[in-house]
Formats: C-alpha cells, structure tokens, sequence
C-alpha cells in the first residue's frame, strides 16, 4: 500500500510540473549527456545516502547512547509491544518503516524543486501555484 501512495503522490506532483513557469528556447535543445548524468547522480547519491543513514540511526535508536535518543527523538527506557502497539520508549519495526516511507516521499517530492531550475538555485525561481498546491497536498 506504501509504494501505490507513494506513486500517486509523485504522479500528481510530477504532472502538475507542466503548470510551471517554463521559458522554451528559441533553437532545439541538444543533451548534454555529462551534465545529466552529474546532476542525476548528485541527486541519487544525495537521496540514497540519506536514506541508509536515516535507517541506520532507526535501526539503533535502541542503543544507548544512540543519536536519536541522545536528540530526544526516541523516548528512553525499553520499547515492549501490548497488542501490536509499542509501548514505552524506542522505535520498532513499523516506526521505522512509517519514517522511511516519510522520508522517500519527502524527499522525491523536494528533489522536483531542485530539478526544475536548471542554472539557479531552488529558491531563486518561484514555482506556479498549481505546482506549489500540489506539493503542498503531497
């Protein structure tokens, strides 16, 4: 159910991109394959990386002396589950699967305003309001 939210949600956003303010060039556009390949790859290894470190402080919230715990993010003292919900401190297996998902959807909805912009920075060319509402109900 996580990975059909999760597509839903980046198709709407990815679609309402064609509202967005784009100025066509006069001339055909040529590819410039090294450039793509670059900004892909930062954005890829950006994303990824992210995401092993983010489940990684998850995986050991349960430590003491663990990142998250030491942030006040995790609740101290041992995590029991009663009934399928945890009770007590620290994260199980469903918490980290919620902020995993979070993080991706997030995430790949924020990479759309650094793709966008081509030369400037994210900030620097406001997005169309059809676009900005989109990613605002994502």
């Amino acid at each position: 159910i996580f990975l059909i939210t999760i597509t839903v949600i980046n198709d709407v956003t990815l679609i309402s991109i064609g509202y967005d303010y784009a100025v066509p060039s006069k001339f055909p556009e040529r590819w410039v394959l090294p450039a793509l390949f670059a900004v892909a790859g930062a954005i890829m290894f950006v994303a990824c990386g992210s995401s092993l470190i983010l489940i990684y402080w998850c995986l050991a919230a349960n430590w003491e002396g663990s990142f998250l715990k030491n942030i006040g993010a995790v609740p101290t003292g041992p995590a029991e589950i009663v009934d399928g919900v945890s009770v007590g401190g620290g994260l199980v297996y469903g918490h980290i699967i919620n902020i995993v998902f979070l993080k991706v959807a997030i995430s790949d909805i924020l990479s759309l305003f650094s793709a966008r912009t081509a030369q400037k920075f994210f900030f620097q060319k406001p997005p169309h309001p059809v676009l900005f509402v989109c990613v605002i109900i994502g």
